[in-house]
């Protein structure tokens, strides 16, 4: 896997730490397919930043601030 898909993605860990919930709440939002994910050929998956920022930000109603 090129390395700078690692400068653009997080592991599961370190999208709980950024989110501030659980690991097995990244598992869970993975499996339920509301976090895209990839999974690595080692079985692990990396999750891309702005993936986790369009879950964890609200979704803002056009013409509303």
């Amino acid at each position: 896997m090129n390395e700078a898909i690692f400068e653009e993605t997080l592991s599961v860990k370190e999208a709980a730490d950024a989110s501030g919930v659980h690991y097995m709440s990244i598992y869970r939002w993975i499996y339920e397919g509301i976090l895209p994910a990839v999974k690595t050929k080692t079985g692990r998956y990396r999750i891309k930043i702005d993936d986790l920022r369009s879950v964890l930000e609200p979704e803002t109603v056009k013409g509303q601030k």
